[in-house]
């Protein structure tokens, strides 16, 4: 299984309006290394039950995700956090399907989104608490 990891510490990050604020990244199945990882800050002001009501946490502006991934073609793909912190992973899809997850391994997220189209991936990756 492919999987990118990010690696977020506990405080607030907004980004600009349209633009990730962490990192923009391209990817396809198959790539390396494996895992790719990005270290960002988690968090922000907006409450992401707000956007979808599955989901938890405290995230940055819904028009600024902390990573844009441009995801090359139709593949398994496993996003997971490691933190000290208890934060939360709010993820909408190629398809605008939101996918959403809290403490999957103890207060750390993981989602594995399985046979995802190729587009544009959003990835938020918030703080449990505001």
């Amino acid at each position: 299984m492919k999987t990118l990891a990010t690696i977020a510490s506990f405080a607030l990050g907004l980004g600009a309006a349209g633009a990730a604020f962490a990192s923009d990244i391209s990817l396809s199945p198959g790539f390396t290394p494996d895992p790719h990882t990005v270290s960002i800050t988690s968090g922000g002001t907006n409450d992401a039950s707000s956007w979808n009501s599955s989901c938890n946490g405290w995230v940055a502006n819904r028009d600024a995700p902390d990573i844009n991934l441009t995801w090359g073609s139709a593949g398994t793909l496993h996003i997971s956090v490691t933190s000290g912190a208890d934060t939360t992973l709010v993820v909408n899809d190629a398809n605008g399907n939101w996918h959403c997850n809290d403490d999957a391994n103890g207060t750390n997220p993981g989602l594995t989104l399985s046979n995802t189209s190729a587009g544009l991936i959003e990835i938020w990756v918030g703080s449990y608490e505001s």
